[in-house]
């Protein structure tokens, strides 16, 4: 009986060892199977820095620096570095070669751009130091507004472009990196909404820590976010360069009331300390009398105290331009494109292109005097 006992307990230890030995099996297995894909991850990595090693070795051989690698990159691929005398030179020549000097239509910009010096000078003296100042530009139609606009905002973010003219100042601001311009037209329809428009100006803003900002702002009222995020951030002297301000003030005065100015103002003038955010305005009327025209009686209007009117070129000016030309003109077209464009440089573009792309030979004058009446026309109609 005892023996039966024994033989008992011994089976059932034996049943239980098996069973042990079958779990651990299963274990060791289960280990096993969930290593695979480590041991696979492993392996695509060592794969990876072999191969990359390999590359490494095979096309980094020299003792060049990253530092040094980028002093080999010429200058001109370099974004706003300074271009030696000779540099400017020979891509300005190489650049003219290849671009009509002559622009009719789009704004004329870099160093298609000619004169207007004084009235450049008198603005950026108005942003040499706090607190920045305020500007208005008027002039009649295709006067050349947008052109100017452009070209202040040209010099400041690319001075030393090798599109200006080697003989052109651009060096009007010291340390013009430092300085932020914003160009905004009104003609745009994404700038009817004083939302976007705020956001848009917000995202170009050379903003402290501009990554972090939610630029986002409420619908309601736009100003009590802008005005905020800019007193708290804004350290960069800024200018927003607004063209075509006549089209909100005259199509949209339900979006852009009085409130919306008077705050525009109150941001500028009272909430920044130093004052670096300044405004420029291009119309085509002097900014008292736009505001009395579209019965806007905002404060807003009243700092633009100092204003530059935008007229014709002198015949001194207007000869500058035409000797610009690749190919010299004749004594009698040089008379009969002053006589006729009036000294306007739209329609001083426009005949020196003509002039320039009528072959030798040929009377382009009485074409051109035809095609110059209907535009006069048209300008008078707009």
């Amino acid at each position: 009986m005892i023996d039966l006992i024994i033989w008992i307990i011994g089976g059932i230890i034996a049943i239980i060892i098996g069973i042990i030995a079958i779990i651990g099996f299963i274990a060791i297995i289960a280990n096993i199977i969930s290593a695979i894909p480590v041991a696979l991850d492993l392996y695509e990595k060592h794969k990876n820095a072999k191969f990359v090693k390999g590359v490494r070795n095979k096309y980094i051989k020299s003792k060049d620096t990253i530092k040094n690698l980028k002093d080999k990159v010429p200058n001109k691929f370099k974004k706003n570095s300074p271009l030696t005398s000779e540099e400017r030179q020979k891509l300005s020549q190489e650049f003219n070669q290849n671009q009509s000097i002559f622009i009719a239509g789009p704004p004329v910009r870099y160093g298609n751009f000619f004169d207007r010096e004084e009235i450049i000078q008198n603005l950026f003296n108005l942003w040499k130091s706090f607190p920045m100042q305020n500007a208005a530009i008027y002039g009649e139609k295709r006067i050349g507004k947008t052109s100017l606009l452009l070209h202040l905002k040209d010099m400041v973010d690319n001075p030393n472009d090798y599109h200006f003219r080697k003989e052109q100042k651009t060096d009007y601001l010291y340390n013009s990196e430092k300085y932020c311009f914003i160009y905004v037209n009104f003609q745009d329809v994404e700038y009817h909404s004083p939302k976007k428009l705020l956001e848009y100006i917000l995202l170009k803003m050379k903003l402290e820590k501009a990554e972090s900002l939610d630029l986002s702002l409420h619908e309601e009222n736009p100003l009590l976010g802008f005005g905020q995020i800019v007193s708290d951030h804004l350290v960069k002297p800024t200018v927003i360069l607004m063209d075509e301000i006549g089209v909100v003030l005259e199509r949209h005065s339900d979006k852009f009331d009085n409130e919306f100015w008077e705050g525009l103002r109150a941001i500028a003038t009272t909430k920044l300390d130093p004052q670096c955010l300044g405004f420029v305005l291009a119309s085509h009327q002097h900014p008292t009398e736009l505001a009395k025209e579209t019965k806007t009686s905002s404060p807003f209007f009243n700092v633009f105290s100092h204003t530059e009117e935008l007229r014709i070129f002198t015949e001194q000016e207007a000869k500058r331009l035409i000797a610009n030309s690749p190919e010299p003109f004749s004594e009698n077209d040089v008379k009969f494109i002053l006589e006729q464009s009036q000294l306007k440089p739209y329609i001083l573009q426009i005949l020196c292109q003509r002039c320039l792309q009528a072959k030798n030979g040929t009377n382009w004058q009485s074409e051109a005097k035809k095609e110059i009446n209907k535009i006069k026309s048209g300008l008078n109609h707009e």
